[in-house]
């Protein structure tokens, strides 16, 4: 655990760096509120919120992008999106008590969601900066902090509920923009994103916190090769979505001891992964992280098909509800750091993987459980999430595997007597003519590893390994692994 405490000791501005760098449980606990407590608050329907969030953040992207605002009117916008937010939020709150009229409280929600929507924008740019591990330790600290809060408000008065829950937007963006100066030197931490941001230098301050340059992975010629990701985001959404649909509103959160239940098994699946990943430190792959969620969706499937009365797939679909969240949001902070693209492009386009089907979801569950569809419509999603699994959750593919690589780096680490194969290596590849990219491809080929392993290791397709090693073979002579074995032993 000691590499998961010195993630906050490295801030060097004790709690409230640690608030600030965790406070994305804002966002979570604020959103929680408004599809509960506020549920029927208004004419808006809850599905409505989420295609409004999708849609305005693409809208903001756009906007960003293509005005490329300084420094100071980003700050500008996060401060008119608190105050509005803030007020919009109260606005819903007295409603829910009977105090404000349900006219406003629906203008007000369609408020309040957008400037939600530019709030997790901005998170998303400080994500983008952090490495995989820091991403991981603020990320689940966060959901466990999510979990107790949400139970809190779960418990409080309508009206306790609504304030807490209207301070949140305002807090949630003074904790961002102080989560940003500590990865950037002073002020410049809210400054515009570079449309390039791959291969930005950093700052002294950002060395210091840990975060430095990471070579691009993911840029316009090879983009496409995430379209299995993005049909996990759609599909488990939809698929999350259609469940929390089939259940009737006064069922969705189930009943205190319930709602507890699923709030506990939240926040002990973030501990298992925080233990996991420092702890035990051992590395995941992008599938095995998103089996989690389709584990607990077939089960809320299951539970549908099996036992619809029994009341478990409350509990089921707010679990995987809140890890779709997590996993989406840890998986889109691993691209933006290792893109070419600017995080507000990856964020925005990434969380509308989301919100967007998740909408669509919603909406066509409603129509099938109308016409007593019901069962057939699970059936077809059992099918359409067993496929998406089949195609797009393969430990092997080359498509994905460079995801969360940054965790499998510690398994990589040659042991000592590797160094002088790594030395003689060198000095072959400095006599025969060898590229440095070739001297790297036979120092992995020498210690014995497989071309499956180097083409992960390099980010490269096996294809490229062969062509390299058939390179080398070409310059030293040799037609076998065990030749240029041979060759470096005697040198």
């Amino acid at each position: 655990m000691e590499t998961y405490r010195r993630q906050f000791e490295l801030a060097g501005a004790g709690i409230v760096s640690a608030l600030a760098l965790t406070g994305i449980w804002t966002q979570h606990v604020w959103v929680f509120w408004l599809n509960t407590a506020a549920m029927d608050v208004g004419s808006l329907p809850w599905q409505s919120m989420y295609l409004v969030t999708g849609l305005a953040m693409l809208v903001a992207v756009g906007l960003v992008l293509l005005g490329r605002p300084s420094a100071g009117c980003l700050r500008g916008v996060d401060a008119v999106a608190g105050v509005v937010s803030t007020a919009a939020t109260l606005v819903v709150a007295l409603a829910a008590v009977g105090v404000a009229a349900p006219s406003a409280a629906t203008a007000a929600k369609v408020v309040a969601v957008v400037g939600y929507g530019w709030a997790y924008l901005r998170w998303g740019q400080f994500y983008g900066r952090l490495s995989i591990r820091q991403a991981v330790a603020y990320l689940f600290t966060a959901g466990i902090a999510a979990a107790a809060l949400k139970l809190a408000v779960f418990t409080l008065s309508p009206l306790a509920a609504g304030i807490l829950a209207a301070l949140l937007p305002a807090l949630s963006i003074v904790l961002c923009r102080r989560a940003l100066r500590l990865t950037a030197e002073g002020g410049e931490g809210d400054g515009a994103p570079a449309t390039d941001g791959g291969d930005a230098c950093p700052s002294a301050a950002e060395a210091a916190f840990g975060v430095l340059a990471a070579a691009p992975r993911f840029t316009r010629d090879n983009v496409g090769a995430l379209w299995k990701a993005a049909a996990v985001f759609v599909v488990f959404s939809l698929a999350n979505a259609s469940m929390l649909s089939f259940q009737p509103a006064s069922d969705t959160l189930g009943g205190v001891g319930l709602f507890a239940a699923a709030r506990a098994l939240d926040a002990l699946l973030c501990l298992g992964i925080l233990l996991f990943v420092f702890a035990l430190a051992r590395p995941f792959d992008f599938p095995q992280l998103w089996k989690i969620v389709l584990f607990v969706l077939a089960t809320d499937l299951l539970c549908e098909l099996i036992a619809p009365d029994a009341g478990m797939q409350a509990l089921f679909s707010g679990v995987s509800l809140n890890f779709i969240v997590l996993f989406l949001w840890l998986t889109l902070a691993d691209v933006a750091r290792h893109s070419s693209f600017s995080p507000f492009l990856v964020f925005g386009i990434g969380w509308s993987c989301y919100v967007l089907p998740f909408y669509g979801g919603s909406l066509l569950a409603a129509e099938f459980f109308r016409h007593g569809l019901g069962a057939s419509y699970v059936a077809v999603l059992l099918y359409v999430v067993t496929l998406t699994m089949a195609l797009c959750l393969q430990s092997r593919d080359q498509n994905i595997a460079h995801i969360f690589g940054d965790l499998a780096e510690r398994e990589r680490v040659a042991p000592s007597d590797f160094d002088d194969i790594e030395s003689r290596c060198a000095a072959v590849g400095a006599r025969a003519g060898l590229t440095a990219r070739e001297v790297e491809v036979m120092q992995l080929f020498c210690k014995g590893r497989t071309k499956a392993y180097i083409a992960e290791t390099m980010y490269v397709t096996e294809n490229t390994v062969r062509s390299h090693i058939k390179h080398i073979y070409t310059k030293l002579g040799v037609h076998s692994r065990k030749e240029i074995q041979e060759l470096i032993d005697a040198y």
